[in-house]
């Protein structure tokens, strides 16, 4: 199982740096959830921190989805830009627009994250595990109730052993993998 290391830090919400970047990050979905994270980064530890979230399976269309972000997000929210899976660029053959087109109108503008899973994996780790101070560089505000449930029950996929079984419950994941890839990480003394 992956879940154990992929334990989340969660902690009580607090008040964030001013000048402390945010953004934000969506995994797409319809009869699955479509997941909506919003994150932010200290720049002195580099700690990177999950705020809000917006996790709701059977939402159509995308237009609605989009209102539903910015209807949810917390006054604090000031995103610099919103990340989201390359596939909502593929151009729908009924409208002719895109799913990121569509979020776009609704006021919800994206751009395209990384999907290397396994580099993603990889970077999410590295974010998960102790910095010197014995802290994790995640944190999970508690209120991100569905981030904190499903990140422990993901496991591996058993044909691609180096990656989560995405029959799961990997939504929530799939958005954090997007949002920690898109985040600001340097070499830092001591650090592999």
């Amino acid at each position: 199982q992956i879940g154990m290391v992929m334990q989340a830090r969660d902690i009580d919400p607090r008040k964030l740096g001013e000048n402390w970047p945010q953004w934000g990050a969506v995994d797409y979905g319809t009869s699955r959830p479509f997941v909506h994270l919003g994150l932010c980064q200290d720049p002195g530890t580099l700690r990177l921190y999950v705020t809000w979230e917006v996790s709701k399976a059977g939402v159509v269309p995308a237009s609605k989805q989009a209102r539903m972000i910015l209807d949810s997000a917390p006054d604090f929210y000031e995103p610099r830009f919103t990340v989201a899976d390359p596939a909502m660029w593929i151009r729908q053959a009924d409208t002719g627009y895109s799913i990121a087109e569509i979020y776009g109108r609704a006021g919800v503008m994206l751009t395209k994250a990384s999907n290397d899973r396994l580099s993603g994996l990889a970077r999410l780790r590295e974010f998960m595990a102790d910095d010197e101070d014995g802290v994790p560089n995640l944190q999970v505000f508690s209120t991100c109730r569905q981030l904190i449930k499903n990140l422990p029950s993901l496991v591996r996929d058993p044909h691609r052993v180096e990656d989560v079984d995405t029959d799961g419950l990997d939504d929530e994941y799939d958005a954090l993998r997007y949002g920690t890839m898109a985040a600001h990480w340097v070499q830092r003394k001591g650090r592999p």
